[in-house]
């Protein structure tokens, strides 16, 4: 797309699969710079730069239907959540629609001022499988209202190589683990 979206209540929604946005920048929106309304895959989001939300920066919203191998992809976020301190988060994956393979990878999450975001990539809904967080930079403790990452207990979820100073995810992390099994992970 390559455009610049401001100042709206929702920067760009997606309401369909099969999309491309590269090279766009939304900021100041009302509530989401990227909305996907219960509906997308095969869509790849690269190079955004994703300022200033109201609410959530990016919103996998899965209220009536979920997603599936949506891409986030060397895109930037910086102050999301600015109408309300550690209440919204930079992407937030949720609702009780499956969100089948979404991949966060090579993103900056930043804050620079004002009302914190709760986290960098919120994946709390159960609903969430196969998440892969990989390469990405979280900056420091200060960055977040609570963490940089938080994953449902039920989530799959594959991350390594993540700069993450303050790490730590509520709720855990595998879905089950066999009884005297190992956890390797990149946090």
């Amino acid at each position: 797309i390559g455009a610049v979206i401001d100042n709206c209540l929702n920067g760009i929604r997606v309401g369909a699969g099969s999309q491309q946005i590269t090279g766009c920048h939304t900021y100041s929106n009302t509530d989401y710079n990227v909305w996907f309304d219960s509906a997308g895959s095969r869509t790849k989001i690269v190079n955004l730069k994703c300022e200033q939300a109201g609410k959530h920066g990016l919103f996998l919203d899965g209220t009536t239907s979920g997603t599936s191998d949506v891409m986030v992809i060397g895109c930037n976020f910086k102050n999301s959540g600015t109408s309300a301190t550690n209440t919204y988060d930079h992407v937030f994956i949720g609702g009780t629609g499956t969100h089948s393979r979404p991949t966060v990878v090579g993103c900056n999450f930043t804050w620079t001022s004002g009302n914190l975001p709760r986290y960098g990539v919120n994946a709390s809904s159960s609903a969430t499988q196969e998440l892969v967080l990989v390469g990405c930079n979280f900056g420091s403790a200060g960055h977040f209202g609570t963490a940089a990452v938080n994953l449902a207990s039920s989530a799959t979820v594959t991350a390594a190589g993540n700069q993450m100073p303050n790490a730590k995810t509520h709720n855990g992390g595998l879905a089950s683990v066999a009884n005297g099994g190992t956890i390797t992970h990149g946090l």
